[in-house]
């Protein structure tokens, strides 16, 4: 063996190691597209989260163009009313274990994320709501995102699939039932009293507001 082939080998070993973290070989093509889709589907669905719980797209869409205004008012019922069944299926699908989980399809979690938003906030449709109501009603919407951002069991998991489908169901009924109720009166007694005829409920034949579990026997 010659000088120059002794010093190469001198090189090699006296090379430093590669540094944690770091990989020693560049990525393959397909593994980078992976990642940058999947940081890119990420910073999509927190930018659709701004936009739609600031009330960004109600000031720069429909207060704005009347038409689409009118288009999504004329589909807000129905949009409200499947809430409930949206939820449900779309947090189902982000279960820890399910193929869209954020630990095995990272790109896809978002992507359903950013749906979800999209359908809780009524694709930012701001509902003409004052400050106070604008922060309850982000508070409202905001819940299932949170509880996604924390799943960690497959059991909790699906719990607050549950939960928050069922809450959103509840909501989703009352719209559904809305076309049938008349418009709001100033008495809540009679309105109560509306609502249960319509809904089959049974109520005492002196519903006292006061004590609102006597509705329930």
């Amino acid at each position: 063996s010659g000088p120059d082939e002794d010093a190469s080998i001198d090189r090699r070993r006296t090379a430093s190691p590669p540094k944690p973290g770091r990989c020693p070989l560049p990525l393959p093509s397909r593994v980078r597209l992976s990642m940058d889709t999947s940081r890119l589907t990420e910073a999509a669905f927190y930018a659709i989260f701004v936009c739609v719980s600031s009330g960004l797209v109600d000031k720069l869409l429909y207060k704005r163009s009347a038409t689409a205004k009118q288009t999504l008012e004329s589909a807000l019922h129905h949009l409200m009313s499947a809430h409930g069944v949206l939820t449900f299926a779309l947090m189902r699908l982000l279960e820890p274990g399910q193929p869209f989980a954020s630990d095995t399809a990272p790109t896809s979690s978002f992507a359903i994320r950013a749906v979800l938003a999209l359908f809780l906030w009524d694709f930012g449709y701001g509902h003409g709501c004052g400050v106070g109501s604008w922060i309850l009603l982000n508070m409202h919407h905001a819940g299932a995102l949170i509880a996604l951002q924390f799943q960690a069991r497959a059991g909790e998991a699906r719990l607050d699939t549950l939960l928050f489908g069922w809450l959103w169901a509840i909501q989703g009924y009352i719209r559904a039932l809305q076309p049938s109720l008349p418009p709001a009166r100033a008495n809540p007694a009679r309105e109560l009293a509306h609502l249960a005829e319509h809904s089959r409920l049974s109520l005492p034949p002196r519903c006292d507001m006061a004590d609102p579990l006597a509705v329930y026997g």
